[in-house]
């Protein structure tokens, strides 16, 4: 059933379950952000790790949906507030390939 609108937790509190609780030690690189879009849904959800994107999205008033014990946030968000990258004119999917595969 699509979402109508986002529902907030209480503020302080965690979420009861989420599949991203897990009482692990994330290093750095491990830390991610998703934004998934569903097209039945108004609203993108966002999982974030990433304590600017949080302060990004909650300076625009949103709050978050499930706050985790590791610092991890999701939260829904109109899809038209999110606006996909835009991919310059030299960008250059094998370039870049190439220059990975030297660094290795």
């Amino acid at each position: 059933m699509p979402r109508k609108k986002a529902e907030v937790i209480e503020e302080g509190k965690t979420a009861e379950k989420s599949p991203h609780q897990e009482e692990i030690d994330y290093k750095k690189y491990e830390k991610e952000t998703s934004i998934n879009f569903n097209e039945l849904e108004e609203f993108a959800s966002v999982f974030t790790c990433d304590k600017g994107w949080q302060k990004e999205i909650e300076s625009c008033g949103i709050k978050p949906v499930i706050k985790n014990k590791d610092g991890s946030r999701q939260y829904y968000i109109p899809k038209d507030c999110i606006k996909p990258p835009k991919i310059g004119k030299n960008y250059d999917v094998l370039a870049i390939n190439r220059k990975a595969r030297k660094i290795r």
